[in-house]
């Protein structure tokens, strides 16, 4: 994984073909670590840095969309 600073502050994460971000919360007053609008708010940047890694992990375990779309087909057709 990557780990690079945006010029609008927020660290940037790469990794599996993903980007997970560390920034600030400003409703909280905390920091994020997120991937893909999934995150979480901690105390340290480098506890919101492990949890955008665990992130990126976990998103990169999820099903491909098309996947997901035949999945979804296949329980239709059982359906009807």
């Amino acid at each position: 994984m990557q780990l690079t600073e945006l010029k609008d502050g927020r660290l940037a994460l790469k990794g599996k073909n993903l980007t997970g971000y560390v920034s600030i919360h400003k409703p909280t007053g905390m920091y994020r670590g997120s991937v893909s609008g999934w995150g979480s708010q901690h105390n340290t940047p480098k506890e919101a840095l492990a949890a955008a890694c665990r992130w990126l992990l976990e998103r990169a375990k999820a099903k491909s969309e098309e996947e997901l779309r035949k999945r979804l087909h296949e329980f239709y057709e059982q359906w009807k």
